[in-house]
C-alpha cells in the first residue's frame, strides 16, 4: 500500500510539474494571434498558417492542461441534481459518470 501511495504522490507531482510548463503555450498562442491581426488588418496580408496553428497550440492547451483540472477538481458540475442527493447518491453518480477518484469531500 506504502508503494502505491508513493506512486500516487508522485504521479500527482509530476502532473502539477507538467501543468505549470503547459501553461505557457499560452505565450505562443497569443504571439501568433497578435501576428495574424497585424499582417490581416495593417499590412493587408493575412496568412494561411496562423488560424490552424492557434488551434492546434490551444487544443493541445485545453487537453494537456485538463489533466491538471482534474486532478485537482476543478471541472464544473451541473448542480442541479448532484447538489439534492446524499453523500452517498453523489458517490453513486461520481461513480458513473468519471473514472476519477475524488480526493476531496463531497460538501453537504
Amino acid at each position: 500500500m506504502k508503494v502505491i501511495e508513493l506512486y500516487l504522490r508522485f504521479t500527482d507531482w509530476l502532473n502539477a510539474k507538467f501543468a505549470w510548463i503547459v501553461a505557457f503555450l499560452i505565450c505562443p498562442m497569443l504571439f501568433i494571434m497578435v501576428w495574424e491581426i497585424v499582417m490581416r488588418y495593417f499590412l493587408n496580408s493575412p496568412s494561411q498558417w496562423a488560424f490552424e496553428i492557434s488551434l492546434f497550440i490551444f487544443g493541445a492547451y485545453i487537453v494537456l492542461g485538463g489533466a491538471y483540472t482534474y486532478m485537482t477538481g476543478g471541472h464544473i458540475n451541473v448542480d442541479i441534481i448532484w447538489g439534492k442527493l446524499s453523500p452517498w447518491g453523489r458517490a453513486i453518480i461520481d461513480v458513473f459518470t468519471s473514472p476519477h477518484y475524488s480526493r476531496s469531500p463531497a460538501p453537504d
